[in-house]
């Protein structure tokens, strides 16, 4: 959890469906001939944006 904001910080997984060929797909999702192939593994602080807020609260 980011201290500043509170916000959680969690990794990324992207993902696309593939149809099984032994090496980056091993097994297929509920009977089928496809599952799923890791494209892309992201940490939370890869992904962070800044913290900064210019927002002018009202009086």
């Amino acid at each position: 959890m980011r201290g500043e904001d509170h916000q959680l910080l969690l990794p990324q997984v992207v993902n696309t469906i593939a149809p099984v060929d032994g090496k980056a797909v091993k097994v297929g999702w509920e009977g089928t001939n496809y599952g799923f192939r890791t494209d892309a593994v992201y940490s939370g602080n890869e992904l962070a944006q800044g913290t900064e807020c210019k927002m002018v609260r009202p009086q």
